[in-house]
């Protein structure tokens, strides 16, 4: 299997591309319940739950980059090297800029999905 570069990734929130997008992580995760009763031989066992999804992106920042905010729900796209996009709604749920003297001004933007992700 060949190793695949990051350079051509993508995020698309709301109305087109996100600018200066540098970087992006996806969290696809499911629930599990404890299902052991007292029939169990000693060994748990469990049932699967609610599925969800969340990630973040960065972005280099500049002097005309407007950040968003908060709490905005939107679709998102997050398009992989390969062409492979994992897309759905999305709620803004944290912003995170810093500032470092050795480095690019940047941004942080955490998401938390709702509904269904499709994976095309």
């Amino acid at each position: 299997m060949a190793a695949i570069n990051g350079i051509t990734g993508n995020v698309s929130f709301k109305t087109g591309s996100t600018t200066n997008v540098k970087s992006w992580s996806l969290d696809r995760v499911g629930d599990t319940h404890d299902s052991t009763d007292f029939t169990s031989t000693g060994e748990r066992t469990f049932a699967t739950g609610l599925k969800g999804w969340s990630g973040s992106f960065v972005v280099n920042l500049d002097d005309t980059t407007a950040l968003p905010d908060v709490n905005q729900s939107a679709a998102i796209v997050l398009t992989a090297s390969t062409g492979r996009t994992y897309s759905g709604t999305a709620i803004l749920t944290g912003i995170h800029p810093s500032v470092s003297i050795d480095g690019l001004n940047e941004s942080t933007i955490d998401f938390q999905g709702t509904g269904t992700m499709t994976i095309a």
